[in-house]
C-alpha cells in the first residue's frame, strides 16, 4: 500500500479501501492526518476514531473526529452530513453547543470515497467551563456502550484506544443517573415544547417504523406471515393483539385519532451513540450526541426514550432469568405493576427514571395523557425495530414480538378482547427465519471459514508448492468479494485440513459486550469471540492485523 506522509500507518490500516480518497484529497489540500484513537465501534462496523489534521501550508493542527459514513442509496440531501447540517442549524445554541459535534470547516469536512461512501470530520469544540466541572474532558470521551459493559460485568471492562489505558468503571446507580440525564437534556433543551399535530395510530406508528414495512425491508416478511388479528407465543397461555394487523391503517386501532407530539428528535438514540467521559463516570455528566443519519425536525418526541431504555434492556436481557422476563415486559409498560421486584434494582430505577422523565415533561405542557398513549405506540415501534435487525440474538426477538403485542393491547385497551379474533401461531423458531439478517456482500460469505484456514494453508502450500497457485486465487477472490466457495473446499480436502470447521458461521451470538469482526472492507461475516482473559485478539489473515474489537 503506498505511503507518502499524508497518512499514517495506523490511520491507513482503519480507512482500508477508502484511504486512497482521504490520501489524495489530503494532497491537493497539503492536509496530513495522523490516527488519534479509535472509539468503540458498535456492531454497524462503521468506523468512528479521533484524529490529528496538519495544514502543512498554515503549520498548525488541530484534532478531529473521524466517521466513514455509508450512504450507498437514496437522495444525497438525505444523508448524515445533510441531517448532521439541519439539527446544528435548527438546534438551541446552547444545546448545539453543548452536546452536538460541529461539522469541520467547510473544505475540510467531507470526502467523496466514490464507492458510496463518505469520510465525515467533525470537531468537538472546546468545553465549555461548566462542561469541565461536569468531567468532560475530551481525551476521555467514548462510547456509553462502555458504561454499560462495566455495568453488566458487575465491575469493569478494559477500555480501547490510545490515551484510553484505564479500564471503565461504572456502579448501575450512575448509568441509570446518565441515561435519565440524557433523555431529560434531549427532551427539554432540544425539543424544548413539541408541536401537536392529529393524526391517525397507523400514520403515527409509520413515522416511527420509517417505511420498514414496505416490500423489501426488513419488517415486511413478518408482517405478511403474522396475517390474524392475535398471535400466540410459545409458552403464552393467551393470545396477544397482532400489532401488524390490530394498528394498520384499516384497523379501528390503527384509525384511532390521537394528537401527536412532535419536534426535534436523534431518531435512533442508543448508548453506542452518545459520547461520555468514560474514564471519569458520574452523574450528572457531558455528552456528546454523534450518528444523526435519522434525526427529524418533526419527529415522533416519544421514540427517542423509548428506544433507548429498550435498546438497553434487549442487551441485558440474556442477563436475566427466564422466569423473569415476562415480568420485565409488564414493569415497562406500567412500572407500577408491583413485577419490578423481581428484576435488578439498578433496570428498575433504569426504567422507571426514562419513563418519568418523558412524563414529567408531557405535564408540564398539559398533555400527559397524550404521551402516555404515544409512549405505548413507541415501545410498539422501537420493539419491532429493535427486533428486525440483523444484531439482535433470536432469543431477544421472540421476547420483543411479545413486548409489541403487550404494548398494543394496553394501547387498545379492553375495548379488544383477543379471544374474539382469530390469529397466527407464532412458533420459536417464526420470528428468526423471517426477520432479514445482516448480509454479507454476494459472494463474500465463505471468507469467515476460509481466513482462520489461512495459517494452516500458507503453511502447508511450502512444502507442497504446486497448491500455491490455486491458494493465490482464493487470496485474491476473498479480497476483491468473488465466491470462490467450491474451490475452497476443495482445496482444503487436497491439503488435508479439518473439515469440520467448513461449517458456515453461526448467525446467532449471546450477547457479549465484546467480539471480534472482520476488518475488510469487503467484510465477510466471520464473528470471533475472547477465547479467555489472557488470549491473544483473534487475527484477520486477509489483512493481517487483529480484527476488530467491538462492544456489543
Amino acid at each position: 500500500m503506498e505511503r507518502d506522509g499524508t497518512l499514517d500507518e495506523a490511520l491507513t490500516t482503519a480507512l482500508g479501501g477508502a484511504a486512497p480518497a482521504l490520501r489524495e484529497w489530503g494532497r491537493q489540500r497539503g492536509l496530513t492526518y495522523q490516527m488519534d484513537r479509535v472509539l468503540t465501534n458498535g456492531h454497524s462496523g462503521a468506523l468512528v476514531c479521533f484524529v490529528f489534521e496538519t495544514d502543512t501550508h498554515a503549520g498548525g493542527s488541530c484534532k478531529l473526529l473521524l466517521k466513514l459514513d455509508n450512504f450507498p442509496d437514496g437522495p444525497l440531501d438525505k444523508s448524515e452530513f445533510q441531517r448532521q447540517r439541519t439539527a446544528l442549524r435548527e438546534a438551541p445554541p446552547q444545546f448545539a453547543r453543548r452536546h452536538l459535534t460541529e461539522l469541520a470547516p467547510e473544505g475540510h469536512d467531507l470526502v467523496r470515497v466514490g464507492d458510496g461512501r463518505w469520510i465525515v470530520f467533525q470537531r468537538i469544540a472546546g468545553l465549555d467551563p461548566q462542561d469541565i466541572e461536569l468531567r468532560g474532558g475530551i481525551d476521555e470521551l467514548d462510547m456509553l456502550t462502555k458504561a454499560l459493559a462495566a455495568v453488566r460485568a458487575d465491575g469493569s471492562v478494559n477500555a480501547t484506544g490510545r490515551g484510553l489505558d484505564a479500564p471503565v468503571v461504572c456502579d448501575p446507580e450512575t448509568f441509570a443517573d446518565i441515561c435519565a440525564q440524557v433523555t431529560s437534556v434531549v427532551l427539554w433543551d432540544w425539543a424544548t415544547r413539541g408541536r401537536v399535530e392529529r393524526m391517525d395510530a397507523a400514520k403515527y406508528l409509520d413515522r416511527l417504523l420509517r417505511g420498514r414495512l414496505q416490500p423489501g425491508k426488513p419488517l415486511h416478511t413478518l408482517s405478511a406471515r403474522l396475517n390474524g388479528a392475535t398471535m400466540r407465543l410459545p409458552g403464552q397461555r393467551e393470545a396477544l393483539p397482532n400489532p401488524f394487523v390490530v394498528l394498520a391503517p384499516d384497523q379501528p386501532g390503527g384509525q384511532r385519532m390521537i394528537s401527536a407530539v412532535l419536534g426535534r428528535c436523534h431518531g435512533d438514540l442508543h448508548t453506542g451513540n452518545i459520547l461520555v467521559p468514560v474514564n471519569n463516570l458520574k452523574a450528572p455528566t457531558a455528552f456528546r450526541l454523534v450518528d444523526l443519519a435519522k434525526y427529524q425536525s418533526e419527529g415522533p418526541l416519544a421514540r427517542d426514550p423509548a428506544g433507548l431504555m429498550l435498546y438497553i434492556v434487549v442487551r441485558t436481557l440474556l442477563d436475566i432469568h427466564t422466569d423473569h422476563r415476562s415480568a420485565l415486559i409488564e414493569f415497562i409498560i406500567d412500572p407500577d405493576s408491583g413485577r419490578g421486584t423481581l428484576l435488578p434494582g439498578w433496570l428498575q430505577k433504569l426504567v422507571r427514571a426514562i419513563r418519568d422523565t418523558g412524563e414529567r415533561f408531557a405535564h408540564e405542557t398539559g398533555m400527559l395523557r397524550e404521551w402516555r398513549e404515544q409512549w405505548l405506540l413507541s415501545l410498539v415501534a422501537c420493539a419491532l425495530i429493535l427486533l428486525s435487525r440483523s444484531t439482535t440474538p433470536d432469543a431477544a426477538k421472540l421476547w420483543l414480538l411479545q413486548l409489541a403485542g403487550r404494548a398494543a393491547g394496553a394501547y387498545l385497551g379492553p375495548t379488544f378482547t383477543a379471544a374474539e379474533h382469530a390469529g397466527t401461531t407464532v412458533t420459536a423458531g417464526t420470528v428468526a427465519d423471517l426477520v432479514a439478517r445482516k448480509t454479507p456482500q454476494p459472494g463474500h460469505t465463505w471468507v469467515a471459514a476460509f481466513c482462520p484456514y489461512l495459517p494452516f494453508m500458507e503453511a502447508t502450500t511450502q512444502h507442497r508448492p504446486e497448491h500455491r497457485p490455486e491458494l493465490d486465487r482464493l487470496l485474491e477472490a476473498a479480497r476483491t468479494g468473488t465466491n470462490r466457495t467450491d474451490e475452497f473446499r476443495e482445496l482444503v480436502r487436497v491439503l488435508g485440513g479439518p473439515a469440520d470447521h467448513l461449517r458456515s458461521p453461526e448467525d446467532e451470538l449471546a450477547l457479549n459486550d465484546v467480539v471480534y469482526s472482520c476488518p475488510m472492507q469487503l467484510p465477510c461475516d466471520r464473528v470471533a469471540k475472547p477465547a479467555g482473559p489472557q488470549a491473544a485478539d483473534p487475527r484477520c489473515e486477509l489483512r493481517p492485523g487483529v480484527m476488530n474489537r467491538e462492544f456489543w
